[in-house]
């Protein structure tokens, strides 16, 4: 023998139950719906408040950045013109003075090598020593090497170097201009430290 359902609700109230089911299912996604619209509308709202906050506190801050940044720039100039005058100082403290140089110059010379010409040249770059050009002329080779010795044994330049020398016939002073002799004219180069 067969079983067979026996249904003892009506089948209206089935019926009333599906419809008021399916009611239920779709007021509630439409209420989630209606939150998640809510709730997206409210953040993006909010977000607006408060960029509409903080929109002055922007233009203050940025106020204040200008007026740092032109402090900054006048601060700026300021070192660069304490930095120049500085190097100046460094330049003139390290320097010796000139007399002190032509000193020691004419206490390596000896009585028989005379200048005709010296051109001294302060440096400008990290070294800023005293480049000088010596011209002259002196009697002999002898005496030309003695003062070079000199010069280069002396702690006061550095870097000698004879850039040439070669004999010519000139008139000695307090002779006459007729009256020619032969020396050696040279060209020396050195720093003076």
């Amino acid at each position: 023998m067969a079983i067979r359902e026996i249904n003892l609700v009506p089948p209206e109230v089935l019926s009333r139950r599906y419809v008021l089911r399916h009611v239920y299912l779709w007021l509630g996604l439409l209420a989630f719906s209606m939150l998640l619209v809510g709730g997206f509308y409210a953040q993006q709202s909010g977000k607006s408040v408060t960029l509409k906050g903080t929109a002055p506190a922007l233009n203050d801050a940025a106020a204040d950045l200008g007026a740092k940044i032109d402090e900054i720039k006048q601060l700026q100039v300021r070192l660069d013109a304490l930095s120049r005058s500085q190097s100046i100082m460094d330049i003139i403290g390290r320097q010796k003075p000139y007399s002190e140089l032509l000193l020691n110059l004419s206490l390596q010379m000896n009585e028989r090598t005379w200048f005709k010409t010296i051109a001294a040249t302060s440096g400008a770059g990290p070294d800023r020593s005293v480049r000088m050009l010596i011209t002259g002329f002196s009697r002999s080779n002898d005496d030309l090497g003695d003062f070079i010795s000199r010069l280069t044994f002396d702690p006061s330049f550095r870097d000698v170097v004879l850039k040439y020398s070669r004999e010519a016939k000139i008139a000695l002073p307090g002779r006459e201009p007729d009256d020619l002799q032969t020396a050696i004219q040279f060209q020396i180069e050195c720093k003076a430290k």
